[in-house]
C-alpha cells in the first residue's frame, strides 16, 4: 500500500489509477522474467520502452518542479529522494529497449 501511494505521487499513470500503482511491481517482475526467458522480445521490449518512457515523464516533471518526492524504487522503508539518477535509470532502460528493438527488427 505504501509503495502504491508513493509511486502515485510522481508517476503520471499512477496519479490517475491507483490500480496501476498496485500492479506496477508485478508488471516489472513479469517483464524481468520475460527478459530472462527471452520470451517474445519484440513485445517485451515494446512494453518496456513505453513504460519507461512514460515513467520518465513523471520523474522529469517532479525534478524540474523541484518537488521533494520520495522515490518508490526501494520501497518506502528506505527513504530515497527522487533524483536525476531515477530519471537516468528510466531513460537508459527505455534506450536499451529501443536499441534492442532496432537490432531485432
Amino acid at each position: 500500500k505504501d509503495f502504491a501511494w508513493t509511486y502515485a505521487s510522481y508517476d503520471i499513470i499512477a496519479k490517475r489509477s491507483m490500480a496501476y500503482s498496485y500492479v506496477y511491481p508485478a508488471i516489472e517482475l513479469l517483464l524481468g522474467a520475460a527478459f530472462l526467458l527471452n520470451y517474445n522480445p519484440v513485445l517485451v521490449n515494446s512494453i518496456t520502452l513505453v513504460l519507461m518512457s512514460v515513467g520518465s515523464v513523471g520523474v522529469a516533471q517532479n525534478i524540474l518542479a523541484k518537488n521533494q518526492v520520495q522515490c518508490a524504487c526501494l520501497g518506502t522503508l528506505i527513504k530515497v529522494p527522487l533524483s536525476k539518477i531515477s530519471l537516468m535509470e528510466d531513460l537508459l532502460m527505455a534506450a536499451m529497449a529501443l536499441a534492442t528493438l532496432i537490432i531485432i527488427l
